[in-house]
């Protein structure tokens, strides 16, 4: 099938450096989600978990207007905690006396968050398809397209 005017068949060598690019560009994205997924799994290491409640919704002013964080209440070593989850966005919006999964360091149980290890699962995944898709467009750009070009200075180079 022919090539539309201005295609690859006419810029072989440019569609070379396209697909080389989003292979780079992929090969990028892979990396970031590697070295972010091992800086947050560094930083949780050693912290417990614990099921916690949340006794109490809290109304925030900020610059985009109220929002809403869950306070939530623990048990840590047989002490009560309780911290201020950070600002939930609309998807994470928790009613008082729902039980959330909890992470903290032992050596400062005040320091707890709420356990998104399925939105951080969910992230991780979708980069790397991400990440796996351009670099498969990429590699298979810059092969046909380096394809195409070697084709074409045979084809130059051989007496007609």
């Amino acid at each position: 099938m022919p090539d539309r005017s201005g295609g690859v068949a006419e810029h072989p060598l440019g569609a070379t450096f396209a697909g080389l690019l989003l292979f780079i560009i992929g090969l990028g994205i892979a990396g970031g989600v590697y070295q972010i997924d091992a800086k947050e799994r560094q930083l949780r290491r050693g912290w417990v978990r614990a099921e916690g409640t949340v006794v109490q919704v809290v109304k925030r002013q900020t610059l985009d207007g109220p929002v809403f964080s869950p306070l939530i209440a623990f048990q840590a070593a047989g002490v009560r905690v309780s911290f201020t989850a950070r600002v939930a966005n609309e998807s994470q919006m928790h009613a008082i006396g729902d039980t959330v999964q909890v992470l903290y360091p032992p050596e400062h149980p005040e320091g707890a968050e709420i356990d998104n290890a399925r939105q951080r699962l969910i992230r991780d995944i979708a980069a790397a398809v991400a990440a796996l898709v351009l670099m498969g467009l990429g590699g298979t750009v810059a092969w046909h397209a380096s394809r195409l070009h070697r084709a074409r200075l045979a084809s130059h180079s051989s007496p007609s």
